[in-house]
């Protein structure tokens, strides 16, 4: 039993990762698979841990990628002022990461 699709809005931050680890599925190299997976369920962790709403985390992310979609809409809570160096060290982390498995 398998998967052939995943939906998961919080794949948009790291796509490279995923299409990583699916290609490396599809080629049986299931161990460097399984080490993205684990790296991605960190940063799932890392995205998680704000107090604002997990969509503002990733629309600040993706800004900080080139990719510019504003902030999370109200009523959804933003990330905090005193939160916002710790984007950039996960941003760091994802960039990390796909720099390790996609070289």
């Amino acid at each position: 039993m398998g998967s052939i699709i995943i939906i998961g809005g919080i794949y948009g931050v790291y796509p490279e990762l995923l299409m990583e680890a699916d290609r490396c599925v599809r080629e049986d190299d299931l161990e460097k698979a399984l080490q993205i997976q684990l790296k991605i369920n960190d940063l799932i962790s890392e995205l998680t841990s704000f107090k604002g709403n997990l969509y503002d985390v990733m629309k600040l992310i993706l800004a900080k990628r080139g990719v510019s979609v504003g902030r999370a809409r109200n009523p959804l809570p933003h990330v905090e002022d005193d939160e916002m160096d710790h984007v950039e060290v996960v941003r760091q982390h994802i960039d990390d990461a796909i720099a390790e498995f996609t070289k």
